[in-house]
């Protein structure tokens, strides 16, 4: 099984290209109230509140902050670069 951590930032990663299609097809969640990369931040905590409940069931070592701002990066440039390819505006 891979480890937790390249699970992490392959989940974050997906959540970027999802969120930058998804912004593609409904303008609205790129000009809302919540900007687009605040959704990161959320998916995020949800995947990191996981982690941490595996890892204290398991006796796994918790995700590090290093990998957290690892793959909330490699999620926002997913979504970036997407976002600028598709032509889309991007404010946020």
């Amino acid at each position: 099984m891979p480890s937790p951590r390249i699970l992490y930032i392959a989940a974050m990663c997906v959540a970027g290209l999802v969120l930058a299609v998804a912004a593609k097809f409904h303008p609205g969640i790129a000009s809302g109230p919540v900007p687009p990369l605040f959704w990161l931040l959320i998916v995020s905590f949800i995947i990191d509140l996981g982690l941490m409940r595996l890892a204290a069931r398991t006796g796994a070592p918790p995700l590090a902050m290093e990998w957290r701002f690892g793959g909330f990066m490699a999620g926002a440039l997913v979504y970036l670069a997407v976002a600028l390819l598709s032509g889309e505006k991007v404010a946020g």
